[in-house]
């Protein structure tokens, strides 16, 4: 059945009864004109919104609807995550062709279900709407969660002297999109980069050790890799007013990128410039080295030193980022990272 024959009124219907879990801070949910939440006391409201455009961010030939489902909800649960927060409700806004069935929309909430019930997050609300007739899907959400004041972790506070950190191996998001552009929905099972495939399709945010990092003061400063670590790392250096130097030894590469980058001629560019790993790229004081050397035992997850940060040169003409290479060199990219309008 699609949805110019199920309606908006029912599909909503089904939504609510799908998402009716009870919680003592929700006084409304889904079915009002909007949704109504308590606050916590003394705790600071964090709030972020993510957009999958088809085409832009997926494509239907190889994103199946519950892995997109999965992914709606954890990239904004990623964002909560690098500021050391914790996920509390989620709202979805779909903008959909009315000859999508209905077991498109089914699949893409059972994979929202899950990753809901995996963050402990509830959907409360959102927004259903239609497209212009066949144009691409549009995925919205709309993530909040809470933070103390003092343990909240922002872009702002690194300084000069202290240690870069990446947990993950960084690009492998960007080679599992390769595989799937190479060999389509097959790279699922059968590409020899289908663990980055799975990376790509379904990210994990590193919300515990967020949380962990936040809850022990590990971090001076914190943010998600999206766009890349070269780009996400010079907007860090920025807002914190600083300059960042990375050996090219230290980053960690992961064994299929390994095996990628013996047989292309693009060096360094996916692992540095790759985005939508939503991994956490953090700063933090030699203090802290091994209470962090310790938590990447603990969660299982590699957390790697890589760089340090240093005085900003506003004359540099080549950035405040400098990604230097075994023979002393530094490594000129490529390419900068994502970036919706380049």
């Amino acid at each position: 059945m699609q949805l110019k024959e199920l309606g908006e009124k029912p599909l909503i219907d089904i939504l609510g009864k799908k998402f009716s879990k009870a919680d003592p801070r929700v006084l409304k949910g889904i079915g009002d004109d909007c949704a109504a939440v308590l606050p916590a006391r003394g705790k600071a409201l964090l709030s972020s919104t993510d957009t999958l455009t088809e085409e832009v961010h997926f494509s239907l030939t190889y994103s199946p609807p519950k892995l997109l489902g999965r992914k709606l909800v954890n990239i904004s649960v990623s964002d909560i995550a690098a500021m050391g927060g914790t996920p509390l409700f989620i709202l979805l806004a779909l903008t959909m062709p009315a000859t999508i069935g209905e077991d498109f929309v089914s699949e893409l909430y059972r994979g929202v279900e899950e990753a809901c019930g995996e963050n402990a997050t509830i959907l409360i609300g959102g927004n259903l709407s239609s497209t212009a007739g066949e144009s691409p899907i549009v995925l919205t959400s709309v993530v909040l969660g809470e933070v103390s004041e003092s343990e909240m972790i922002c872009r702002t506070g690194a300084a000069p002297g202290e240690s870069i950190y990446i947990t993950g191996s960084p690009g492998e998001a960007a080679l599992g999109l390769i595989g799937l552009q190479s060999d389509g929905p097959s790279a699922i099972t059968r590409s020899p980069y289908r663990n980055s495939v799975a990376r790509h399709l379904d990210p994990k945010p590193r919300t515990k050790i967020a949380r962990t990092i936040a809850r022990k003061g590990l971090a001076t400063s914190m943010m998600d890799t999206s766009d890349g670590l070269a780009s996400d790392l010079a907007a860090l250096a920025k807002a914190s007013n600083i300059g960042a130097m990375v050996k090219t030894t230290l980053i960690p590469i992961s064994p299929e990128m390994k095996t990628y980058l013996k047989d292309n001629s693009l060096g360094l560019d996916v692992p540095l410039c790759g985005g939508e790993d939503y991994e956490l790229l953090f700063t933090a004081r030699e203090e802290n080295k091994e209470d962090i050397e310790r938590l990447a035992g603990q969660s299982g997850i590699p957390i790697t030193r890589i760089g340090t940060t240093e005085p900003r040169d506003e004359s540099s003409k080549t950035g405040n980022v400098r990604f230097i290479q075994n023979d002393g060199k530094e490594l000129e990219l490529k390419n900068k990272g994502f970036d919706h309008y380049k």
